[in-house]
């Protein structure tokens, strides 16, 4: 072997973590690349749309309007939007709420 020649070790697919794929009533926050990280918006995901090979890359997620009437609710009607799961972090997994008694 040449001196100062280093060979890096290839990644095989069991080195890499699998991630969760999101499920219906999943809690995520929705990443926008023009607002800061502090207005990005939460959601609800609605249904889940994986690929033939099995994961879910798109899913189509319910999110509220950001008026409040005085009671604290969401004074718009709930959009639905499809987005990619690469822009959305998972919150708060549905078998979590579930497990600690709380409805969506």
């Amino acid at each position: 072997m040449e001196e100062g020649v280093f060979t890096v070790p290839a990644v095989k697919a069991e080195m890499v973590p699998t991630q969760r794929n999101l499920q219906v009533d999943d809690i995520v926050v929705v990443m926008d690349d023009n607002l800061p990280r502090n207005c990005w918006r939460i959601a609800r995901v609605e249904e889940s749309h994986p690929d033939a090979d099995g994961p879910v890359r798109k899913v189509r997620i319910k999110i509220a309007d950001r008026n409040l009437d005085e009671n604290g609710q969401p004074a718009g009607p709930l959009t639905s939007l499809c987005r990619p799961v690469q822009k959305l972090i998972l919150l708060w997994p549905q078998e979590e709420r579930e497990d600690r008694g709380v409805s969506t």
